[in-house]
């Protein structure tokens, strides 16, 4: 099992960093499967370039596929100079920094985007 990693009053190196990643993502079989990694939009802040560089050199050759999704709650898409700016990519080239991977937003917008997988009830939310 991966261990916590850090604190508030620490940086964190970068070979621990992608140690980390590579535990936690090591334990599991991605072979012929599509990931799709979800990441916050610039309204947060993290370093996620370093952190999704991480990710990327533990799961890129191994799954199937990879997809770094921005989860945009109800904010508007994300433009590429926007996404390039918060991938750390230049704009127009993604691939430069991720090949491979897709960058998207998430298309919260639009109908056929969205599933439903079930509803809550009250009382359990109450609880």
């Amino acid at each position: 099992m991966t261990r916590a990693l850090g604190s508030a009053q620490e940086i964190l190196a970068p070979e621990d960093i992608d140690r980390f990643v590579r535990e936690a993502l090591d334990a599991d079989d991605y072979a012929g499967k599509r990931v799709c990694v979800l990441v916050p939009d610039a309204t947060r802040s993290c370093p996620l370039p370093r952190l999704l560089d991480s990710v990327y050199a533990a799961l890129h050759g191994r799954a199937a596929g990879l997809t770094f999704m921005v989860a945009l709650g109800t904010h508007p898409a994300m433009t590429e100079p926007q996404l390039a700016a918060l991938f750390g990519y230049p704009p127009g080239n993604s691939g430069q920094r991720y090949p491979g991977v897709t960058i998207r937003n998430h298309e919260w917008w639009q109908p056929e985007m969205l599933v439903s997988v079930g509803t809550i009830p009250g009382s359990e939310l109450a609880e």
